[in-house]
């Protein structure tokens, strides 16, 4: 009997251009949702804000030192300008203006057809807190929201049960997985001659190298 590694095979799928390295298999349907176009607007992002963010980052972990040692936690004084003036926002879109009963999940295919049939008037597929952000979870979990939103989704269980959308839907919001998350399962930038760290629990999915060379 012969056992296949526990390692996935790298499968490169990044253009040149896009100034991306996948550490991780992007085969199959994987490929139509990190296309040339998905990647190249990850490079821009990480390009663009991985130094603010590793700053952001930095001043989080100062600010719990501080609260640690007995700082009370208050409004920031530079937004004080946002707290007192008048000020509105856009009108609610139309399908949001009933959320009576909202419910969120996790971003599996038989949870995410369950949540839109259910009869609430929100579902919020989670992509944080409920989610196990492993590399094949997070794009299946792409994958479905695709699906769903196309109404082209359709589930079938072990014991041979199948789940379809039925004719009225709750309205679809997605809950993404925050940039404070150094999850070496999402991405591991390198823009601005720095590189983010990420947790060793996992290989890094994604490598960004800075603009004008390769990693």
């Amino acid at each position: 009997m012969t056992v296949a590694s526990a390692r996935p095979p790298v499968v490169p799928a990044a253009p040149a251009a896009a100034g991306i390295e996948l550490l991780a298999p992007v085969d199959g349907e994987f490929a139509e949702i990190l296309t040339p176009q998905a990647l190249a607007f990850l490079t821009h992002l990480a390009r663009s804000f991985e130094s603010r963010r590793q700053g952001l980052l930095q001043a989080r972990g100062t600010l719990q030192r501080e609260l640690d040692m007995g700082r009370l936690p208050d409004f920031p004084a530079d937004r004080r300008r946002v707290r007192s003036e008048r000020w509105t926002g856009p009108s609610i879109p139309d399908d949001l203006t009933d959320r009576r009963v909202e419910i969120t999940g996790p971003v599996d295919r038989k949870m995410v057809i369950n949540a839109l049939n259910s009869g609430a008037q929100v579902y919020m597929a989670d992509f944080e807190d409920s989610h196990a952000p492993t590399w094949r979870n997070t794009l299946e979990g792409q994958l479905n929201l695709r699906d769903a939103v196309r109404h082209d989704i359709d589930y079938t269980s072990p014991d041979g049960r199948r789940y379809t959308l039925g004719p009225r839907t709750a309205t679809l919001m997605m809950r993404p997985r925050g940039w404070h998350c150094r999850s070496s399962k999402t991405i591991s930038r390198r823009a601005c001659g720095t590189t983010s760290s990420t947790r060793r629990r996992t290989p890094s999915a994604f490598r960004a190298a800075p603009s004008g060379r390769r990693s």
